[in-house]
């Protein structure tokens, strides 16, 4: 092999002279003289004044304490009880321009029989009403009962009859 084909070369183009290495100690320790030593210092150059340390803490807390400061809202209360005003007025302006046309008028017919049944079961259980038929007695006299059902179409009691009793046995022919 030719070592010109090589493309690193061992030569790296640095030289030192022969004896650096050995005589580097020597050479250091003669330019490092006792004439080139620093004074001694006799303290270390910090000094702190007088009763310094026994004022600090009452210095501090005089500095941490932050005055307060003055906050002031976004939105004052004013503001909100303007806005409601007007929302106010709003909705009442509003329903005056959109009456509602339907009347409320109820009566007896309205009144579901189950409901008014359920009603009247449930205050009895609770003892709301006492059902004493001596009292009724003396409310309803025979002429009262005689006048409800004179009135009554035949028509319509078997009608009645037909859809709301059960047992056929007492349906009369």
């Amino acid at each position: 092999m030719k070592t010109d084909n090589f493309k690193h070369k061992n030569n790296s183009g640095f030289k030192v002279p022969e004896t650096y290495f050995q005589d580097l100690e020597n050479s250091l320790m003669n330019k490092i003289s006792v004439e080139n030593e620093l004074p001694a210092i006799e303290g270390s150059g910090f000094t702190t004044p007088d009763n310094y340390f026994d004022e600090l803490e009452d210095s501090i807390l005089s500095k941490s304490v932050a005055p307060e400061t003055k906050v002031v809202p976004l939105f004052k209360k004013e503001y909100w009880l303007y806005a409601s005003a007007v929302a106010a007025i709003m909705v009442i302006m509003l329903g005056n321009f959109f009456p509602s046309n339907q009347t409320n008028d109820l009566g007896w017919d309205d009144i579901e029989v189950t409901a008014l049944e359920n009603y009247i079961y449930d205050s009895y259980e609770m003892g709301s009403i006492d059902l004493n038929s001596v009292e009724y007695s003396d409310l309803i006299t025979q002429g009262d009962l005689e006048a409800d059902f004179t009135e009554i179409d035949t028509e319509a009691a078997f009608e009645y009859i037909d859809e709301n009793v059960e047992d056929p046995s007492y349906i009369m022919d």
